[in-house]
């Protein structure tokens, strides 16, 4: 899946141009701490309203470019959606940029929306449980992993990987349809997989939200 078909081009842009007191009206109605300063669809950088806190006089009458020139985070239009949490992680930004390849601004990924995305692809609201496996890199197997839960009659929906620098282990996170685990927890066991956690099935959105922020744990690397 490709950025474009998540882009939300709704978010409101800055002109270089524009007031201090429109500015402060524009980060007010538009709720987010930062926007895109936008000219003639070129996208010049981002602005932080922590800058609205070194403003003395709200009669200045444009904004500094200094403000917005130093931060410049977006990314391409054909990126996946991976790429987009990592820069977003990186900067801590609640919206980025997203350019066409001819470098026109065309819109924002939003956070939350992109969230959404993961939730949808990690199948963090279906019914089933998790399984986190602790094993060596070397002896990672995703085909191995797969067979076994197949000949338990356990179908994977999703598999999330990541390296514990505590235990220095790969970690596998799993997402499968049952509620039922014993057999499966059991049949890893034998093949010399330590299992590190395991939740069963809740359909209250406490749960849902704890799932969800234990796979993106596995995407946020």
């Amino acid at each position: 899946m490709f950025l474009e078909n998540i882009v939300d081009n709704t978010i409101p842009t800055i002109s270089p141009e524009i007031s201090i007191i429109a500015l402060k009206e524009l980060f007010t109605q538009s709720g987010f701490l930062q926007l895109p300063v936008v000219t003639a669809n070129q996208y010049l950088g981002m602005l932080d309203a922590k800058n609205l806190h070194f403003i003395e006089h709200e009669a200045e009458s444009v904004i500094a470019a200094t403000w917005y020139e130093r931060s410049k985070p977006f990314i391409y239009a054909h990126a996946h959606p991976y790429d987009a949490q990592k820069i977003l992680d990186l900067y801590q930004y609640d919206i980025l940029p997203v350019l066409n390849t001819d470098d026109e601004y065309r819109g924002c990924i939003v956070s939350k929306k992109l969230q959404q995305f993961f939730a949808q692809l990690l199948n963090t609201d279906s019914e089933g449980s998790i399984i986190v496996l602790a094993l060596a890199l070397r002896d990672y197997s995703l085909s191995e992993i797969a067979r076994i839960c197949e000949n338990e009659q356990v179908q994977l929906l999703s598999v999330g990987t990541r390296f514990n620098t505590q235990l220095q282990k790969l970690e596998i996170c799993l997402k499968t349809n049952t509620q039922e685990l014993s057999a499966l927890l059991q049949a890893f066991e034998r093949y010399d997989y330590e299992v590190l956690e395991y939740y069963g099935n809740s359909k209250n959105e406490e749960e849902i939200q704890r799932r969800y922020q234990l796979l993106m744990n596995y995407i946020n690397m």
